[in-house]
């Protein structure tokens, strides 16, 4: 029998009653969803920004899908409707990339398309947003520009939470992909179960 941590209470700890997880089988079924992916080379529509585009568009590559970064708005919403999956990173969007988000997450929505959201700007935005405001006057008061304040105030005192937010951006772009091809193989799978039924 266990005690408790801190040795002043005799109360027995439960033991956990989770399994443990069986990496052999995760394996195997990591494997079996990465041939059905491989054997269908899906069509992703990634609506992402400029720090990940290469990285999103290789893993989907190398998973066996075919990326599309259509993120014009216009186009966005109609080629989301024809897609097999979408992605939408909100990492640094400009206006127009924005427009083109919600143009496919609405276009995608109606049509049936599994679709990932991603908000990797978050960690970083409260950083650029929290500079101490003795620094920014101190910035006024030498008449500095925009760009100066950005890259010599309001950057450097960020980065404490902005390179925790790029490491999870980082991870969550492969997250995201691997989350659109698990929505794309469930869809399949549902869709598959519903043709058989009608024959039946």
């Amino acid at each position: 029998m266990s005690v408790h941590p801190h040795g002043d209470d005799t109360t027995p700890i439960e033991p956990s009653t989770t399994p443990p997880v069986d990496t052999t089988v995760l394996a195997t079924v990591a494997a079996d969803l990465l041939r059905e992916v491989r054997a269908r080379e899906p069509l992703v529509q990634v609506v992402t920004n400029a720090v990940v585009t290469n990285v999103t568009a290789n893993v989907l590559l190398a998973l066996g899908a075919s990326p599309a970064m259509c993120d014009v708005p216009g186009e966005a919403g109609p080629f989301a409707q024809v897609a097999d999956g979408l992605l939408v990173n909100l990492g640094t969007p400009h206006a127009e990339q924005r427009a083109g988000a919600l143009e496919a997450a609405s276009a995608a929505r109606d049509a049936g398309t599994p679709w990932v959201l991603d908000p990797v700007a978050v960690g970083t935005l409260r950083g650029l947003t929290s500079t101490p405001a003795t620094a920014l006057e101190l910035m006024d008061s030498y008449a500095a520009s925009w760009r100066q304040t950005l890259w010599r105030v309001r950057f450097p005192a960020a980065i404490p939470q902005m390179v925790p937010a790029f490491r999870l951006a980082a991870s969550a772009s492969v997250v995201g992909v691997v989350a659109v091809m698990a929505g794309l193989l469930a869809h399949e799978v549902r869709c598959g179960r519903d043709q058989s039924t009608e024959r039946g």
